[in-house]
């Protein structure tokens, strides 16, 4: 029987690598493939439209490691914060309704933040809205795929 200090999965005090690797892989596949809707896909006429803001394309696409780099970073603290919040969780990380709660809280960080933007760049307003709507609907999206997954760092 285990403690609260210690790994359903291993039975030691930390969980390991590859409990982590599912639910960092889902969070980074969920948002690659959501960032590449929301910026490649519905708000490119928009980016379109205010094309002296932005690099030249050409110039987007060598940094585009930075990007994958920015992501994969970003997964992995949103990984580590909820599997943190689901090890100590009465519902052991199987609660989507808390899990869409985290992800609200995670979607109105990354939104607020990008969003901000705005204060400094002179784009327009309906695309600082969007980038708030569209991070905190992935924040919830990923707060409800990490609530089914987390469950390997949870207490028994």
């Amino acid at each position: 029987m285990n403690d609260e200090k210690t790994c359903p999965t291993n039975g030691k005090g930390s969980c390991p690598v590859r409990a982590f690797r599912v639910p960092f892989g889902v969070v980074f596949a969920v948002n690659f493939v959501f960032e590449w809707l929301l910026h490649g896909v519905i708000l490119m006429p928009t980016y379109q439209e205010t094309a002296a803001l932005w690099r030249p394309e050409p110039e987007m696409q060598s940094l585009f490691l930075w990007g994958i780099l920015q992501q994969l970073v970003t997964a992995a603290v949103i990984t580590c914060l909820y599997c943190c919040i689901a090890k100590n969780s009465e519902c052991g990380g199987q609660c989507p309704r808390k899990g869409a709660i985290f992800g609200l809280k995670i979607g109105l960080l990354l939104g607020v933040t990008h969003a901000g933007g705005y204060v400094y760049m002179p784009i327009p307003a309906g695309l600082a809205l969007s980038w708030l709507v569209g991070y905190i609907v992935l924040g919830v999206m990923i707060g409800v795929a990490l609530s089914f997954l987390a469950r390997m760092c949870r207490k028994t």
